[in-house]
């Protein structure tokens, strides 16, 4: 089931408050932009080994190195 618009992924919130492109983060992560786009919608759900390497990948990409945390993308994963 898809996401709302109104409780949308932490990692959406993620990068678009640091003006990051799905591409940059996708990239970074090993995944395709599409692949990163359906898991921001709720449409898809990563393996714990690539939530891993999106999760590092925020980090990586985060000036402040805060990133999005595990904890968070995979509470919200499995609250759908």
């Amino acid at each position: 089931m898809a996401r709302s618009n109104t409780n949308p992924h932490p990692l959406r919130t993620w990068r678009k408050s640091r003006g990051l492109i799905l591409a940059t983060v996708a990239e970074a992560a090993k995944v395709t932009p599409t692949f990163l786009s359906e898991i921001e919608k709720g449409n898809k759900q990563p393996s714990l080994a690539t939530a891993d390497r999106i999760v590092q990948a925020t980090v990586k990409l985060d000036k402040a190195g805060d990133g999005v945390s595990l904890d968070a993308f995979v509470r919200r994963e499995a609250a759908e």
